[in-house]
Formats: C-alpha cells, sequence, structure tokens
C-alpha cells in the first residue's frame, strides 16, 4: 500500500489532544524565571533574576492572559505565604491562560506545599521537572496525607519528562507511613473550594507516581477527561464520581497505564453524570483489582446515559471484564485478534454540506484488503457503504484551533492509519447515525473491528458529533 498524507480535516472527536512545546528565549515577555530564592522586585526575566511568588510570575507574561512558560531555578513552592501572594484565598492558583511549568535543569523542583490542596485557573503543563506535594501527620489520629491537586475544569499535564519526589513522613513523625501517602492525589474536576472552574477539565498523567486519581473532582465539574499514561502509575484507585460530584457532559477515562487497586465507582450523595461515561483500556493498560461499586454506576448516571468500555486493543483486560461490565447492562467493545482499530471521526464543513471521514488503524501491510462497513440513518432513509481502502497513512493532518497538527497512527496504538469519507452530506438533511465497522481481510477470512455509532447534527454552529 502506498502511503502519502491526508488532506486538510477538521478533528473534532476522539482525537487526542495535541500541544506543541515552542521554545522562548529568556528575553521574551512569554518567558519568566521562579526560585524560593528569588525576589518580587527583580524583573523575573533570566535566571539569576527569578521572581520568588508564583503569582507575581503570572502578572509578568500577563496576568489572566498569561501564555508563556515558567522556568523554575532550584526549588519554587507554592505555600500559604510570601511565595504564592500575600491576600487572597492561597488554595486558588492566579488565573491566568496557558502556563508551561519546566526547570532549568536536573535539580529544578515545583513543590506544592499547600497541605489542604491547590485548584489551578489555568490550563498548565509540567515537563522536565521534580514535582512534590508536602505531607500532614495529624499525631493524635497516626494519620498521614498529602495536598490534593484539581485540573479545576482545565487542562492540568504531567509529561512523561516529570518525576513526583515522594514526600518523606520522616521528618515528621517516627512512625512508619504507607508508600503510596507520600504522593499526590489528583483531580480532573474542582474540590470543595473550587472556583472560576474551566470548561474542558483534563488531568492527562503521562508519567509519574499518584496515590488517588480522581477522573471527576468533588463538587460540580464540566465534562471531564483522565490519561493514566504508559509510564504513569497508580498506587490506588482510579475513581469516577464522588459526594455530591456533579457531571454536566461526558467523563472520559483512559487508561494505559497501571491502577494497583480499583477502577472505583464511588459517587454518593447527589452526584450524577449528566453525559456519557468512556472508559478504554490500552494496549498495556491495567486494572489490577476490580471495578469496585459497579452497582452505583446506574444510580450515577442520568436517564439515557450510559457507559462504553473499550479494550479492543487490550487482550487481558477484555478478558477480565467483559462478562462483568454486559452484564451490567453497559456496552463492551472487546479485544478481537487482528482486528483494525476504529480511530476516530473528522469533519469539513462545507457551505450547504459537511464531508465525515473514518479513520482507523492496523499494525500490519500484510492484509489483502481493508475498509469499512458503513450504514447511515437518518429522518428520509438510509444508506450503505462497503468499501475497500487502498491507501494508508503514517499520519494524518487535521486542525486544531486554527492551527495544522499531525495525527499519527501511533496516537491510537497503531502502526498505519487508514480512512474513508462520506463526501457532500448536506446538512438539510438533518442528524444523520452512523454506524462504522472497520474491516481487515486476509485470503478468505474477514476479521470485524468493534463497530461504533457516530452521530453527526448539522446547526448553525457547526456540526455537532456525538
Amino acid at each position: 500500500m502506498k502511503k502519502k498524507l491526508s488532506f486538510l480535516l477538521v478533528c473534532v472527536m476522539l482525537l487526542t489532544t495535541l500541544s506543541a512545546f515552542a521554545g522562548v528565549s529568556a528575553e521574551t515577555p512569554n518567558a519568566v524565571y521562579l526560585s524560593d530564592a528569588g525576589n518580587d522586585a527583580n524583573d523575573g526575566l533570566t535566571k539569576d533574576t527569578p521572581v520568588k511568588c508564583i503569582k507575581k510570575a503570572v502578572e509578568i507574561l500577563g496576568g489572566a492572559s498569561a501564555e508563556g512558560t515558567i522556568y523554575v531555578v532550584g526549588t519554587a513552592s507554592y505555600s500559604n505565604g510570601g511565595n504564592y501572594h500575600s491576600g487572597g484565598s492561597a488554595w486558588m492558583a492566579p488565573v491566568a491562560k496557558k502556563l508551561t511549568i519546566t526547570g532549568v535543569d536536573e535539580n529544578s523542583m515545583f513543590i506544592q506545599s499547600r497541605t489542604s490542596g491547590v485548584h489551578f485557573r489555568s490550563d498548565v503543563t509540567f515537563t522536565n521537572i521534580k514535582f512534590q506535594v508536602t505531607g500532614l501527620y495529624n499525631a493524635s489520629t497516626s494519620k498521614a496525607s498529602t495536598g490534593s491537586i484539581y485540573a479545576n475544569g482545565y487542562t492540568l499535564e504531567f509529561t512523561e519528562s516529570v518525576t513526583i519526589v515522594p514526600f518523606d513522613f520522616s521528618t515528621l513523625t517516627s512512625k512508619t507511613v504507607e508508600e503510596r501517602l507520600s504522593y499526590p492525589v489528583v483531580h480532573a474536576g474542582p474540590g470543595s473550594n473550587g472556583s472560576n472552574p474551566g470548561t474542558h477539565g483534563e488531568l492527562l498523567l503521562y508519567g509519574g507516581k499518584y496515590n488517588y486519581i480522581y477522573a471527576t473532582g468533588l463538587v460540580a465539574a464540566p465534562s471531564t477527561r483522565l490519561v493514566l499514561g504508559e509510564k504513569a502509575f497508580s498506587y490506588h484507585n482510579v475513581h469516577i464520581g464522588g459526594t455530591n460530584a456533579v457531571v454536566n457532559g461526558d467523563v472520559a477515562v483512559e487508561i494505559y497505564g497501571t491502577a494497583n487497586i480499583h477502577l472505583n465507582f464511588n459517587a454518593t450523595g447527589s452526584s450524577k453524570l449528566n453525559g456519557n461515561l468512556y472508559v478504554k483500556f490500552g494496549k498495556n493498560g491495567v486494572v489490577k483489582s476490580n471495578f469496585s461499586n459497579l452497582s452505583n454506576l446506574a444510580n450515577y448516571l442520568a436517564d439515557g446515559k450510559t457507559m462504553i468500555v473499550d479494550a479492543s486493543r487490550n487482550k487481558a483486560m477484555s478478558e477480565k471484564f467483559e462478562s462483568v461490565v454486559t452484564a451490567a447492562g453497559y456496552t463492551f467493545r472487546p479485544y478481537v485478534e487482528n482486528a483494525p482499530i476504529f480511530a476516530g471521526t473528522q469533519i469539513r464543513e462545507n457551505a450547504e454540506t459537511y464531508d465525515a471521514r473514518f479513520a482507523a488503524t492496523i499494525d500490519s501491510l500484510e492484509y489483502d484488503n481493508i475498509g469499512f462497513k458503513i450504514n447511515a440513518v437518518f429522518a428520509e432513509g438510509s444508506k450503505e457503504w462497503n468499501v475497500n481502502c487502498t491507501t494508508v497513512y503514517n499520519a494524518l493532518t487535521a486542525l486544531e484551533n486554527g492551527v495544522e497538527v499531525s495525527v499519527t497512527a501511533e496516537q491510537f496504538e497503531g502502526v498505519y492509519i487508514y480512512a474513508l469519507t462520506v463526501a457532500g452530506v448536506p446538512n438539510g438533511v438533518g442528524a444523520v447515525t452512523f454506524t462504522v465497522t472497520p474491516y481487515a481481510q486476509m485470503g478468505e477470512t474477514t476479521v470485524n473491528g468493534n463497530t461504533y455509532t457516530v452521530v453527526c447534527t448539522p446547526s448553525a454552529n457547526g456540526v455537532a458529533v456525538g
């Protein structure tokens, strides 16, 4: 099969959020240096003149519209005192737009020393840095804990280059403290003290170790997404829901790394998920124990909403959880050996029509044929296609926020990506429900991948995909 790039597309569904790191120099206004040894009277523009307070660093970058890089020199602490700012609520990080926090060398470390937690109020990426959350020991109850970190409805990302440094509880007590308690608790949504929450709630953990991980928040949140990367590890549960945790959209949980105990459905009180729950296992994703408290999910889901578990690429998790999930009445997409995997839907809008492009990945070029079976149902009728595809790609191009980016097969744990476009769908036909099944054929044997349902609904604001 000949490889080539696709035409330009707008990526709208199931494609991994992409971000590009743009290098900056110390002299530019979108970079600032931060250190516990700094002084807020400094200009913050070189590693020799760092500021001390993260609020000051954000002010230099533009305040609420700040979009830039904070370079940490030595250690930089987020605390109740001068390292944050004087006055205000110390659990609320400064309002900004998008921040990257990185080290100047291998000794750089960001310390979250607010033991009662911190809520971010901007998109934040930590990369090439050590990160630590300070612990707290209660002598009267003999309980130890570390502060929580809340994405608070924004994107909070820890890249593979982040090292989570455990807190040393021997500085507080001579008693033995369980290892997991030395690592942070992280939430995709807001906590009880959250304010100014964002609209997307992404917790992207591509590296590091964590105690508990919450795919939602403790209180009302927008739609949320949790990614537990292949190099990330959760000592305890990955939680879905919480006390009075209302989510006003979908929740997506993608597990490529290891959750050491449960995937725990712990929604209680007035908790409600007003969207669907999507759980995906990558090739090496592991939940070592089980789906705990799955019976809670029926009350957590709003009427008409459901859970879909996708283990298309993970044989072990497919065998472990298929019967549990299907017995509870939810959709399960099992592992199918040598089958292509559906990768997502892309939309290109035209004046009175739109093109819907469906993509899938394969691991080899040894197949005789690959393609899609597609059924489209709309108000006035239906159409069917069974089409072989003759071209594979290493990547597709797409527009994200007006910027052309590359969407690779590797992002979907495949080697090659192929696609089929249904062109010229009239906006006037209304909502169209596409049922899409990728397939691969070798000799007389055809292997179907899992079937996906995609609903495209045109409106004055564009084509919504669900």
